[in-house]
């Protein structure tokens, strides 16, 4: 695990005291929830939590490097950039050198083609959609994501294991990607690579989810 992905999981976006305090505290609310002396914890997920206190507590304790103000410069200019959404399969077909045109349907004039010199040109989400098929039950996750210079993206995706007992068989579908998985204890990663252009880190935890619509 490295600071970035320790990081993504408290939501904090640079290391300073405050975002260090946060945290802690996001820290604590979620080992409540899955510690592994509970009856429905796991140890998995407590060891992933830990690992990532560990590192956000030892890098705050050395000297301050100019990577998080960089960090907020670049939210600030992203403040000022046409905001545009696309999905993550859009994202990967512009990283392989593909022009993609978003059009406006109120407005056509409006529409815009995105390439990849083009995409820093703008404040760009990208959307996350996963959909999870539990023994025959069906959750979907959505999230939205700022572009990342690293190229990683995460999104946490939670199901009841008291509705499942102690195994399910999990299908997982993410725009055009397919996995299946016997899941036992614990959370699972699903790490999908874009043929080394991004990696979206899908990761299934058995703890309470919100069932679809």
């Amino acid at each position: 695990m490295d600071i970035s992905e320790a990081m993504r999981i408290f939501e904090i976006d640079s290391i300073t005291e405050e975002n260090v305090e946060k945290a802690r505290k996001k820290y604590h609310k979620m080992m409540i929830k899955c510690h592994p002396d509970l009856a429905d914890g796991s140890a998995g997920l407590a060891a992933l939590l830990n690992e990532a206190m560990d590192l956000i507590t030892e890098t705050s304790k050395k000297p301050r490097e100019p990577q998080p103000q960089a960090s907020q410069a670049r939210g600030a200019q992203r403040k000022g950039k046409p905001k545009v959404i696309i999905n993550i399969d859009t994202l990967f077909k512009i990283l392989c050198g593909k022009k993609v045109t978003l059009t406006n349907e109120k407005n056509p004039k409006d529409s815009i083609t995105l390439s990849s010199d083009t995409l820093s040109d703008y404040n760009v989400q990208i959307l996350v959609r996963v959909d999870l098929d539990v023994d025959g039950k069906k959750y979907s996750y959505e999230d939205k994501y700022s572009l990342s210079e690293d190229n990683t993206y995460e999104i946490r995706c939670f199901y009841d294991i008291r509705e499942y007992g102690e195994s399910s068989h999990v299908k997982v579908d993410v725009y055009s990607r397919h996995f299946e998985y016997d899941l036992n204890s614990g959370p699972v990663l699903v790490k999908i690579n874009y043929e080394n252009k991004f990696t979206l880190r899908v990761v299934l935890e058995r703890q309470k989810a919100v069932e679809a619509r």
